[in-house]
């Protein structure tokens, strides 16, 4: 599946930078990059005057100061989901602290760079038994780019791309393969060849038809074909009623089209299925 399912909807890749919203960067050495992450971490608590946790502070469980230098210490001992579990602590404690926010972010950041190359390493050994594996260069490309590394990124989503080609020479009809097909290219923020690859899976039926309508909406949206894409979400709303996607999508679409009381009554919609933000 493609980086995040929602940006067509959730969040997705942008290209120029890459359809995905990543920066367009190479890759950095991991060691450099928490180092880098703690500099910051520590200019930011300078440049506003954060002062450090006292040695009374310290023993006393009901203080920020005390959560938010456990957490530093989390952070320095690379223990990153304790690290997050302390400045929650510290939040709850002093909820409009930015800095505390600002370690938080930078702890996630980090955990998701090892959860990143933890998930490469099993990757490239399922390649090397099976370098036909599709899906497992599409995961590779998430993987990657989840480590910044945006060329070699998209490389592996081309390979993923290749070989899905090769499936539809043999088998035209495969509706699972014009799907994945298409994900790869909206990873590689290809969203003209990606729309008909989407539309195709619409054609073709089958369990992804839903999702390639709404995947369908969402590049419509971004090229500003706002009644196409409208459309489309209706579409995933008559497939999906209960689904709270649909109407997002539409609160979406009708927040830019001006129509800002049928945005809110899709998005009152949306709340009522489940959307909590």
């Amino acid at each position: 599946m493609a980086i995040c399912e929602l940006n067509r909807g959730k969040g997705k890749m942008t290209a120029g930078e890459s359809e995905w919203g990543l920066p367009s960067a190479g890759c950095r050495p991991a060691r450099s990059w928490h180092l880098a992450m703690l500099v910051a971490a520590l200019t930011v608590a300078a440049v506003l005057c954060i002062p450090a946790a006292s040695q009374d502070d310290a023993g006393q469980e009901n203080t920020a100061a005390y959560w938010s230098q456990m957490g530093d210490r989390y952070v320095m001992n690379n223990s990153l989901l304790e690290a997050v579990q302390a400045y929650d602590r510290a939040l709850e404690i002093e909820p409009e602290n930015e800095s505390l926010w600002i370690s938080k972010s930078l702890s996630y950041q980090m955990l998701s760079q090892q959860a990143s190359r933890a998930a490469l390493n099993i990757i490239d050994r399922k390649l090397e038994k099976n370098p036909q594996d599709a899906l497992a260069w599409q995961a590779r490309g998430v993987a990657l780019a989840g480590l910044e590394m945006i060329e070699d990124s998209a490389l592996s989503f081309e390979k993923a791309v290749e070989i899905y080609d090769q499936e539809l020479q043999s088998h035209p009809d495969n509706a699972t393969a014009w799907w994945f097909k298409a994900e790869n290219l909206a990873n590689l923020g290809r969203s003209d060849q990606a729309l008909p690859a989407y539309e195709k899976v619409i054609d073709l039926g089958g369990p992804r038809t839903a999702d390639a309508w709404f995947a369908r909406g969402s590049i419509l949206m971004r090229q500003g074909d706002y009644n196409q894409s409208l459309a489309s979400y209706d579409k995933v709303i008559e497939l999906r009623p209960d689904d709270y996607l649909g109407w997002l999508g539409k609160a979406y679409v009708l927040t830019s089209m001006g129509n800002s009381t049928g945005a809110e009554e899709a998005y009152a919609t949306a709340r009522s299925l489940g959307y909590r933000y």
